[in-house]
C-alpha cells in the first residue's frame, strides 16, 4: 500500500514511547527529548522533527529509510504479514496477542520492528510478493513439458544436491522416504 511519506506524519502516528525506544535502542539519538512527558499531537511531532532535522544527513537518511519501511507495513495487511511470519515460520503463538496490545497500526508495526527484528525481512518480502499484480508476471507458454523424474535414482540425486547446498549454508538435510518424500531441515 503505497503512501506519500512525511516524517512529521509518521512521528505523529507512532506512539511516543515506541519512538523513544526506536531512537534510543536503534540509533542512540534524540536523547534531549523526554518522550514520556510529551503529548501525542501534531506539535509534538513537529518538535521531534526539528531535533531530527539537526542530525547529520547520513544518519537522517538511514533513519528515514527505516521509518519508510515501517510506514509501508502500517496497515492491516502489514500486520497480518507480521502475524503470519511469527506464527507460521517462527512458531510464536503468543505474537498475535502481544501485537494487539498496541492500539494503532503504526504502534503494532513499530513494536514488532523493535521486539522481533528477525521477523521483519520475511514479513515484508511476503507482503510484497502477495501484492505483485498479475500483470507483472510473465507467462511462458513456449517451455517444453518433460515428464517428471520420479525414479529412485532421480530422488537420490536430488537429495544429494539439496544436502550439499544446505550443508554449505550450515544446515543438515535428512531425507525420509514414506509413501512420498519428506524433507526436513535441521540447523546445526
Amino acid at each position: 500500500m503505497a503512501r506519500d511519506f512525511s516524517p512529521i506524519t509518521f512521528f505523529q502516528r507512532t506512539p511516543n514511547a515506541l519512538l523513544d525506544r526506536y531512537f534510543q535502542e536503534k540509533h542512540g539519538v534524540l536523547n534531549d527529548i523526554t518522550f514520556g512527558e510529551l503529548e501525542e499531537n501534531g506539535k509534538t511531532a513537529e518538535a521531534i522533527f526539528q531535533v531530527f532535522s539537526a542530525l547529520p544527513e547520513p544518519q537522517q537518511a538511514k533513519i528515514e529509510a527505516e521509518c519508510q519501511d515501517i510506514e509501508s507495513m502500517a496497515h492491516q495487511a502489514g500486520v497480518t504479514a507480521l502475524v503470519g511470519e511469527a506464527t507460521d515460520f517462527h512458531k510464536n503463538t503468543g505474537f498475535p496477542e502481544a501485537i494487539n496490545q498496541q492500539d494503532s497500526f503504526h504502534g503494532k508495526v513499530m513494536w514488532a520492528f523493535l521486539e522481533y527484528p528477525n521477523y521483519w525481512a520475511g514479513a515484508t518480502s511476503n507482503l510484497y510478493a502477495e501484492n505483485i499484480s498479475n500483470s507483472s508476471w510473465k507467462k511462458r507458454n513456449d517451455l517444453p513439458h518433460p515428464p517428471p523424474h520420479v525414479e529412485p535414482e532421480d530422488t537420490e540425486r536430488l537429495a544429494d544436491a539439496l544436502s550439499h547446498y544446505f550443508r554449505k549454508k550450515g544446515c543438515s538435510l535428512i531425507h525420509q522416504f514414506h509413501w512420498y518424500p519428506v524433507w526436513s531441515l535441521i540447523a546445526l
